[in-house]
């Protein structure tokens, strides 16, 4: 019995060494930590001048930390603090500008940044594909076109948003059901420019356009097992096609990859389409 406990003994002090030296390990690991300047902006036409200040945030803490002190210029404008680290003006953002942000603030050196505001991109027309797509796991798939007028003149950015998408199915046999999705898969055959950009495909640029009309292939999936089976579906979709500024289309990739680095002055303006009342 004693020898029993003896080894009992022996191996929780060796697992008390073990877990105490990595608990050490971990607190001794991090390097010094030095606040900066951090600035956000999102710019959208006919919103008013809104910039937030904060300094970057340690390991240890779990809120964004304000910055109510600090002298904030938008081109020739300052901006009033409005409290929280929020500065704001009653000047409207105008579509075409370009806005450059200059942030002081005491212990901390000047940033700036810049961004032009696009224009809204022209929506020509949405229509729905007839037939449905099965995907390779083979999940049927509702497919929709989407045409924009594309300015091959310069280099454009673009964000595909589909806000909601609601699906009322009522089958032959069973009961009736409703799905919303939230996302949509672009299809990277249909369309040349995506053939070479990295994901994610909704988020793309025209280096690859060269027709002033460019029409926009996805799809969502559908609760239909076929046509054939189904005696009744309703949709309704809410989506927007975004013309974004170059730092703003470089931060989406860059998110979507997993780097979330948001600090910047970034613009963007859509234009809105929905889908309502298809039935069969």
């Amino acid at each position: 019995m004693d020898n029993k406990r003896a080894g009992k003994l022996a191996v929780f002090a060796l697992l008390s060494v073990v877990f105490t030296s990595c608990y050490k390990l971990l607190e001794t690991d991090f390097p010094d930590y030095e606040p900066s300047l951090v600035l956000n902006a999102m710019l959208r036409p006919g919103d008013a001048l809104r910039v937030h200040v904060s300094r970057s945030a340690n390991l240890g803490d779990s809120a964004v930390l304000p910055v109510n002190d600090a002298v904030v210029r938008i081109n020739d404008t300052v901006l009033p603090p409005v409290g929280d680290g929020w500065y704001a003006s009653s000047d409207s953002v105008r579509a075409g500008s370009t806005y450059v942000c200059t942030v002081e603030a005491s212990g901390f050196p000047a940033i700036t940044r810049s961004a032009t505001v696009p224009y809204a991109p022209e929506i020509v027309s949405l229509s729905v594909l007839p037939e449905l797509s099965v995907s390779a796991s083979g999940e049927m798939n509702r497919r929709y076109n989407l045409t924009f007028r594309n300015d091959t003149s310069r280099l454009c950015y673009y964000h595909f948003v589909l806000a909601d998408y609601v699906e009322d199915y009522r089958p032959a046999t069973g009961p009736a059901s409703s799905m919303s999705v939230s996302e949509a898969v672009i299809d990277p055959n249909s369309n040349v420019v995506f053939r070479n950009e990295p994901e994610p495909l909704s988020v793309f640029s025209n280096v690859n356009m060269d027709s002033d009309v460019f029409t926009l292939q996805w799809s969502v999936p559908t609760q239909m097992r076929s046509l054939a089976d189904t005696v009744f579906v309703n949709c309704s979709a809410c989506l927007e096609l975004q013309s974004v500024s170059a730092e703003y289309y470089r931060h989406l990739k860059r998110a979507a990859a997993g780097y979330y680095d948001k600090n910047g002055i970034f613009a963007a303006y859509a234009s809105t389409c929905y889908v309502l009342g298809e039935q069969k």
